[in-house]
């Protein structure tokens, strides 16, 4: 599957890539799809993929079709039991279909509303006196510019989902002495452990770093974690007991997503669809070009919608043309709400209830 989430109230195409592992044909190939999740129906429930070459993966070229309920939760998985039919053998296999907004994201400017803090001589707090971008940061120190003896004390996300091969990253300054054992764990919390991923700062159990005081971009897998997983990340900060302390820690531009779930459909479906992204990379303003050769489409059923790489929707566009005739719209690097987006990559994706095609587009500042 290689799309981004689907959302509650939505009916979504679902397409399945089949592979083939083994050395013999599956002839007369098609799949059902069936749901006992009170969450999801299914509308269209069988997909025909004829021959299935050995040692081959099957590109999708329909899909079925998937309905959401409203009240779903808004960060859930649905386990959709699957069969493959062919002339010489049956197989069931379970996939997962991530519902609603997956990943975290904070740049520290909207206040202490998606973490918690606490612990012993609890210093964290967020703070002005340095930032990576634009104005904010956690700061685990007091108002002198200074953390103290016998810390232990931390920050810790809200709860959220994760995707399939996600990945953590964040910036840091910090300032520690020489010597000692002041620092920060990064932890990774789940439903009945705690998995350590690293120590930062002097001193520890998980090998030396140096001692740096400037801002530094941190990224940690986190693909070992499947699709669905509800998490934590904890940043625990100690400092020892000899006397000698230092400006302390601060934490910035914190984002935990998924990158490659979301695929570029080019040669697969180009006989159905066109899609383009010109300029690409744009600083100010890009023309989506797009155009359906299927006159079987309706105009209501066809979607041109902007995701980030988390997944999230960023951007929907109301299209108005006909089915047939090029048609473009401009994105100016807004949001739903017409506000201004990070630069990074953003993912153009055309889709009807048969077909999808997805283009990247790179947005500077």
């Amino acid at each position: 599957i290689a799309q981004p989430p689907s959302m509650p109230n939505e009916t979504e195409s679902l397409f399945v890539n089949i592979g083939n592992s083994g050395y013999g044909f599956g002839h007369s190939s098609f799949v059902k799809l069936i749901s006992n999740d009170p969450n999801v129906s299914i509308v269209t429930d069988s997909v025909w993929y004829g021959e299935i070459y050995p040692e081959s993966l099957n590109i999708a070229s329909h899909a079925f079709v998937v309905s959401i309920d409203p009240g779903c939760p808004s960060s859930y998985l649905a386990q959709l039991p699957i069969t493959i039919y062919t002339d010489d053998y049956n197989f069931n296999d379970t996939i997962g279909l991530l519902i609603g907004e997956t990943g975290f994201s904070d740049n520290m400017e909207s206040g202490t509303g998606l973490w918690t803090t606490g612990g012993t001589n609890n210093l964290w707090h967020i703070s002005t006196n340095r930032s990576f971008s634009p104005t904010h940061s956690w700061y685990c120190g007091n108002t002198s510019g200074h953390y103290i003896n016998n810390m232990d004390c931390y920050i810790q996300t809200i709860p959220f989902m994760i995707n399939t091969n996600s990945s953590l990253k964040f910036y840091r300054w910090f300032d520690v002495p020489l010597y000692g054992t002041d620092g920060i764990y990064i932890i990774i919390m789940g439903d009945g452990y705690a998995d350590t991923l690293d120590f930062i700062g002097t001193g520890g159990a998980l090998g030396e770093r140096g001692i740096q005081s400037d801002w530094f971009e941190e990224k940690y897998s986190l693909s070992e974690y499947p699709a669905g997983e509800t998490i934590q990340v904890k940043i625990a900060f100690i400092s020892d007991n000899d006397g000698d302390t230092g400006e302390g820690f601060y934490i910035d531009d914190f984002v935990a997503e998924y990158i490659t779930m979301i695929q570029e459909y080019t040669a697969d479906r180009t006989e159905q669809m066109f899609l383009r992204v010109h300029p690409n990379p744009f600083r100010q303003k890009t023309e989506i070009s797009f155009q359906m050769q299927d006159v079987r489409c309706k105009k209501q059923d066809i979607s041109l919608k902007i995701y980030d790489v988390g997944g999230r929707l960023v951007k929907e566009f109301n299209l108005q043309s006909e089915i047939g005739n090029l048609q473009s719209v401009k994105w100016s690097g807004t949001d739903q709400l017409n506000r201004p987006v990070a630069a990074g990559v953003y993912f153009v994706q055309l889709k009807t209830t048969e077909h999808c095609l997805t283009r990247k587009a790179i947005l500077l500042r």
